[in-house]
């Protein structure tokens, strides 16, 4: 079996992923739990970055078709117009030691803004995203301050892990400090952050 992220675009998808109660930012589709593993063999692999979802799922259908009008004309697998985001998740390759968590308190809007001035810069990589309603004290136990209380008590947040060469300045010059952002003062930071966060995701998943 092959693994990949989820890269799909039509007009009414982020609708239905409204009203299905589903957020893009909760694809976490490299984190895969083999239930029958093999000794020394692997039962799966992740599909290098980049590959075209077209190669695994051919979108051609005939003219006769009832969808081909619909797919030919309004459906994308082009990654910039996906509406989950594109990530890299857990391949075994390609990341670097720097990394950053971004929080973004004011809705999908400036988050999807982010990740879109994050991909004009060549070597960074969006690993990881998440929108979770994250408390008060969660929060501060996170951020390890108390200047975000009101952005927290707002809604739901949506985290962004980011990796890549001076990751920390970058995102930083991008968000300029903006208080509908967060962003990790430096990558030791946002390695304890991450863990912190992971246990947080964890706790909520284990308690639905």
């Amino acid at each position: 079996m092959r693994f990949g992220p989820f890269c799909f675009y039509y007009p009414e998808l982020l609708g239905q992923f409204e009203n299905s109660s589903l957020s893009p930012f909760n694809c976490h589709w490299s984190e895969i739990h083999d239930f029958t593993p093999v000794t020394g063999e692997s039962n799966f692999t992740l599909v290098p970055d980049g590959t075209p979802i077209r190669d695994f799922f051919p979108l051609d259908v005939p003219e006769s078709h009832q969808l081909h009008s619909f797919i030919s004309q309004k459906v994308s697998t082009k990654p910039e117009y996906s509406v989950v985001p594109q990530t890299f998740g857990s391949r075994p390759a390609g990341l670097t030691d720097e990394k950053c968590l971004a929080l973004v308190f004011s809705g999908w809007e400036n988050a999807v803004a982010l990740i879109a001035k994050a991909a004009t810069k060549p070597d960074l990589r969006l690993v990881r995203t998440w929108q979770l309603q994250l408390t008060v004290e969660n929060g501060r136990r996170l951020l390890q301050t108390m200047h975000y209380d009101a952005q927290l008590a707002k809604g739901p947040v949506i985290c962004l892990e980011f990796n890549g060469p001076q990751v920390v300045p970058l995102l930083q010059s991008l968000t300029q400090g903006n208080e509908d952002f967060y962003v990790s003062s430096d990558s030791g930071v946002a390695d304890r952050q991450l863990d912190i966060l992971g246990g947080i995701v964890d706790m909520q998943m284990n308690s639905q």
